[in-house]
């Protein structure tokens, strides 16, 4: 009987060794997000959340952000149905929308929307004749140091708009 209890105290002994090293382990392999890496990967899905964001409305050129995005350079002055508004300036108040929800979400920071033409396709501002960009948000534009950037592309019909979102501490 001796015997009996000192195998099972042993094998007590080695289940708890087994344990805390498998612990042990797996603690050491758990690395803590950095605060920059959680800042990127918070950027990048709000941009393609932002995107992919359905408007409500029917019309195929503005079901989701990013198709209103598109409309608005490709055909700025279409309206879009339903909403009485031209795919430009509709693009450009749901940017804002969206960049001044944001803002509600992380007070401390400061956003902006960027949304240019890429790979030779040139857009003219109907009003200007300057070529077009669109920047939604209260980040200065040329603001440097400390950015996070979400870049995305939107590929339409072999047109390309690259699409940015900036953003930086207050």
């Amino acid at each position: 009987m001796r015997n009996k209890g000192q195998t099972t105290l042993v094998m007590i002994v080695i289940v708890i060794i087994v344990f805390s090293g498998v612990i042990l382990f797996l603690l050491s392999l758990a690395e803590t997000v950095s605060q920059e890496e959680y800042m990127n990967l918070y950027a990048h899905n709000m941009l393609l959340s932002v995107l992919r964001t359905d408007t409500g409305y029917l019309d195929s050129s503005c079901q989701t952000v990013a198709d209103t995005i598109s409309c608005a350079f490709l055909e700025p002055s279409r309206v879009c149905e339903g909403s009485g508004m031209t795919c430009r300036d509709l693009a450009g108040s749901l940017l804002e929308g969206h960049a001044s929800r944001l803002e509600e979400t992380r007070k401390n920071y400061l956003y902006l929307f960027t949304v240019e033409p890429t790979g030779g396709l040139v857009v003219r501002d109907p009003e200007t004749g300057e070529p077009m960009v669109m920047e939604v948000g209260t980040l200065d534009p040329s603001a440097k140091g400390d950015v996070m950037t979400a870049n995305e592309r939107i590929v339409k019909g072999g047109n390309i708009l690259k699409v940015q979102l900036r953003l930086a501490k207050r």
